[in-house]
């Protein structure tokens, strides 16, 4: 049900919301980084996007400039904290239960120069997909240019964008292959003996839930997929 929403257990008028809104933000939407989360978890870096309204300590709120939104480099942002390669640099960086703003601050992110419109065009596509899950946000695709999309939930087709995002990620930081399996899961890149782990906890559910590390095959077919020949493949979904 796209129009079914959680109900809150805190409220407070517009104009204190919008308050706190910049001027500048003009979108329906806001991107939010989760403060509660732990390294040991399946994933310590959690984005969402969530509906324009108040937003309790709980969330941290990006905002981004309206040339990055317009030429959409900041779809890639977007994309690059949601990824497995940045996740891995977060959970070096925080031992506690939440995530201090200075971690997200510190992470490498390609700066908007290096991020050229063959790289939009491969993420905006994958990342409105994983985005498009409610109707309340439903103007998100099209504050980019793209098509509106309707929204859906489909968890191999999510699986899959999302696997494809992690391997693009990795290339663009330029990681090799044996160093993408490396960050997915050390043992496989350095033997079972190797002392290191990196997504314990991710791996472990899927084994559990899927009968395999899925995220791990995924995203190495994905990187064979796209960039195994030595030939950029990329394209648009």
């Amino acid at each position: 049900d796209f129009d079914r929403l959680p109900a809150a257990q805190f409220w407070t008028s517009r104009m204190n919301s919008e308050a706190r809104i910049p001027d500048s933000w003009p979108y329906n939407w806001i991107f939010t980084i989760k403060r509660v989360t732990a390294a040991t978890n399946w994933r310590t870096l959690i984005p969402c996007i969530i509906p324009r309204g108040p937003v309790s300590y709980t969330l941290y709120c990006i905002y981004f400039p309206q040339e990055l939104v317009q030429s959409g480099k900041a779809a890639f942002l977007m994309g690059a904290l949601g990824s497995l390669i940045v996740d891995y640099c977060i959970r070096h960086k925080t031992g506690q239960p939440s995530l201090p703003i200075w971690c997200p601050e510190q992470v490498p992110i390609l700066p908007p120069s290096e991020v050229t419109d063959s790289d939009i065009s491969f993420v905006l596509p994958r990342l409105s997909l994983l985005v498009s899950t409610s109707n309340t946000i439903a103007e998100f695709a099209s504050d980019f240019g793209l098509p509106a999309l309707k929204p859906s939930w489909d968890p191999h087709l999510r699986a899959i964008a999302q696997a494809e995002l992690d391997a693009f990620y990795a290339y663009k930081y330029g990681l090799t292959r044996r160093e993408l399996t490396y960050v997915l899961d050390p043992k496989s890149a350095m033997g079972e003996n190797f002392p290191s782990e990196s997504f314990r906890a991710l791996k472990d559910k899927e084994i559990r839930e899927l009968g395999e590390f899925r995220t791990y095959r995924l995203v190495h077919e994905a990187w064979d997929r796209l960039f195994a020949s030595g030939i950029n493949m990329m394209s648009s979904l």
